[in-house]
């Protein structure tokens, strides 16, 4: 998966819908008329306005899940909303990244506590993943 595929899904897992950071038009044609807006009101005057380069333009939403996969504040925000259950199935899950990481490494599995106290917020969010797949609901907090 990649990560915005991963922020997707565990957005959806959270049952997190996107963010809307604006609007633009663009069109599906070999024109390119991708503008950026901040109000949908202002893309449809934009459009309404007539110039040549909008011709076959639509307006969309520029619509976006949160970075997960490159915030620790935004998973650790998930993380203590875990249950006491789901709180040690994710450790597990993230010790397993852990260990898997480190014997590609070439490292000793003693230092498996470390690489899952220092686990990237990439690695958190496919331990998460897991953990909320399994679980079948989501944190408390969410």
């Amino acid at each position: 998966m990649t990560t915005n595929e991963k922020n997707k899904r565990l957005a959806e897992l959270l049952g997190v819908s996107p963010v809307c950071y604006g609007y633009y038009a663009s069109s599906d044609g070999g024109e390119s008329c991708r503008c950026t807006f901040d109000t949908k009101r202002e893309a449809a005057g934009w459009l309404a306005a007539g110039a040549p380069i909008t011709r076959g333009c639509t307006i969309h939403a520029d619509e976006r899940f949160p970075n997960y996969c490159h915030d620790l504040n935004a998973v650790h925000e998930v993380e203590i909303g875990l249950t006491d259950e789901q709180c040690q199935r994710h450790y597990d899950n993230l010790a397993d990244a852990a260990d898997a990481w480190l014997l590609l490494q070439g490292g000793d599995p003693i230092l498996n506590a470390h690489a899952m106290y220092s686990a990237t917020a990439e690695q958190r969010v496919d331990a998460l993943i897991a953990t909320l797949e399994e679980q079948g609901e989501p944190p408390a907090s969410h």
